[in-house]
């Protein structure tokens, strides 16, 4: 589970990749504050992220 912005986020990955996932939640997390702002604010139920 990832926290980006408040928000708690289901993640899945491969065996092994756990730690890579975390290193780049932890980078989205970093930069939240100001891409939210230059968004003009969090809107409810908004995906800021696609994850495939």
């Amino acid at each position: 589970m990832l926290d980006i912005g408040g928000r708690p986020h289901a993640v899945a990955c491969r065996d092994g990749e756990e730690s890579r996932v975390r290193l780049l939640g932890a980078m989205l997390a970093e930069r939240w504050p100001v891409a939210d702002r230059a968004a003009g604010g969090s809107v409810p139920n908004a995906r800021c992220c696609s994850w495939h």
